[in-house]
This record gives C-alpha cells, structure tokens and sequence, in this order.
C-alpha cells in the first residue's frame, strides 16, 4: 500500500510539474509576441517601411506642384465666400521635410503622421465675385512652413488636412519683392490666421 501511494505522488507531482513548464512557455511566447508586434504589422511590415512610403508619397505631390506651377498661375480657386488665384513652390523639394509618425489604437487607421516642409505660396486678394479674381494678377507671396496630416487607412497613406504658417509676406513693387504692408485688404494668409472666436464673432455680427 505504501509504494501504491507513493506512486500516485509521484505521478500527481509530475503532472503538476509539466503544467507549471506550460504555462510559463506559454507566458514567455506571449510576451514575445508583445514585442513583435510593436515594430511590425501583421502583413510584416515595419514603422520604417511605412514611413518610406510616406515620404515617397509627399516626394510625388511636391513634385507634381513644382511641375505644374506656371500652368496654376491663372487657375481660380473658390474658398466660400471667397474667390482668388493660388500656386505654390516648395524650394528645397522634399529634402529637408520632417516627419513626425505615432501608433494609434485604431485596427483600421493604425497611423497619424505630420509632415513639414518648407513652402513659397503665390495668392492674390480675396474677392467675393469670380471675375474680378479672374482680373486680378497681382500675387502677394507668402514663404513659410506647410504641414501636411495623413493617416493610414485601407493600406495607404490619405491626406486629411494641411496647415500653411507664413513668415514673411511680400509684393511685388516695380519688379522687386518688398515687404507687404499690413492693411485690411484680406488674403488667404490673412485668413487662415484670423482667431476663432473672430470668425464666430463675424457669423453674429454679419461683417467679413
């Protein structure tokens, strides 16, 4: 009878011994795979492939503005209630640009990226009606930083939104670029730099 019950001890030991070896191999390989996951999706690829597409992405659509400068020269752009012209140049390229990517939470859009690059912006005033946006030839020009937003969605990179900061502003004077004056005459710059509470204070008040 003692050996009988020393047999079963030691085989209840055994059995407790090989599921405590399973749970810790299973414990292990999760962790593992924890890791894996933060730097690779699940079609394999890496932050940094993700990033490279990017880039390549930005590189086409600045060199596409480039490209097409002189032929936007005299196309019309409508920005309710607004009417001008606008063309763009981006005098480093796509060299220098910046970019700033971060990991959501989202299955579906799994990554936010900023892009910055540097940006020469040629626009004229604003007007209510289209021809006389379509008269006007008067560019003021507007140099500073532009920030394109994307996210990653359905496997590629869309552009949800821009932000252009303007350092300096200038016209054309006899030939010359010279500093624009301040005055009231309002431009896209101007506009896109207008507060919020001054753009609901217009609503209710009814001005421009």
């Amino acid at each position: 009878m003692l050996h009988k019950f020393m047999r079963v001890m030691l085989c209840g030991m055994l059995i407790l011994g090989l599921t405590s070896c399973a749970r810790l191999r299973f414990w292990d390989w999760g962790k593992k795979s924890s890791t894996e996951n933060a730097t690779m999706s699940t079609d394999g690829s890496t932050v940094e492939d993700y990033e490279a597409a990017l880039r390549s992405l930005v590189e086409r659509h600045i060199e596409s503005a480039m490209r097409n400068a002189d032929s936007q020269k005299g196309r019309i752009v409508k920005r309710k209630p607004y009417f001008f012209k606008e063309y763009a140049n981006y005098p480093q390229g796509a060299q220098n640009m910046e970019v700033v990517l971060q990991e959501t939470e989202s299955r579906t859009r799994p990554y936010l990226a900023d892009v910055q690059v540097r940006k020469i912006r040629f626009s004229t005033r604003l007007h209510r009606k289209r021809d006389e946006a379509r008269s006007d030839n008067t560019f003021i020009r507007d140099t500073g930083q532009e920030t394109l937003t994307y996210e990653y969605r359905n496997g590629r990179w869309v552009r949800i939104g821009s932000l252009f900061v303007a350092e300096k502003s200038e016209i054309q004077v006899d030939g010359v670029w010279v500093a624009r004056p301040e005055d009231e005459v309002r431009t896209v710059a101007a506009e896109e730099h207008r507060s919020w509470f001054s753009k609901i204070w217009s609503k209710f008040t009814g001005g421009e």
